[in-house]
């Protein structure tokens, strides 16, 4: 049972690997679903990870996500606002044209800076 715990424990870790590029710049690139438990334990994680890692943006890549679901595009709004409020700037690369039309849908007064691309970020950013 300790074993299934700890190999939980991993698996929640690897699935929000937010790496610092620079002083200022974090990156959290995410890969495959994010369903609402995966949602809300990214936003525990990345809240307390940029708070620690004391950078200025953090930068969601989303270019490997299989499905961009409502929960996902919530969580981001949500995390956007968070981060805000801790002077952290959220921003997104690897939007595709699917994904921009569903987070328009959702109509909601938060601007999320998008980039094609993570070196169209960095190249801004830095």
């Amino acid at each position: 049972m300790r074993h299934l715990s700890a190999q939980q424990s991993m698996i929640e870790e690897i699935s929000t690997p937010i790496i610092s590029i620079t002083d200022q710049i974090a990156i959290l690139p995410l890969v495959g679903h994010v369903d609402d438990d995966r949602a809300k334990h990214l936003m525990e994680t990345a809240t307390a990870r940029c708070s620690q890692l004391n950078i200025d943006y953090l930068c969601i890549d989303l270019s490997a996500i299989t499905t961009f679901e409502t929960t996902l595009v919530e969580m981001l709004f949500s995390l956007a606002d968070v981060l805000k409020l801790l002077g952290i700037e959220l921003v997104l690369s690897g939007i595709t044209p699917q994904m921009a039309q569903q987070m328009v849908l959702l109509d909601t007064d938060i601007e999320i800076p998008a980039y094609h691309s993570l070196k169209e970020v960095l190249h801004e950013k830095v």
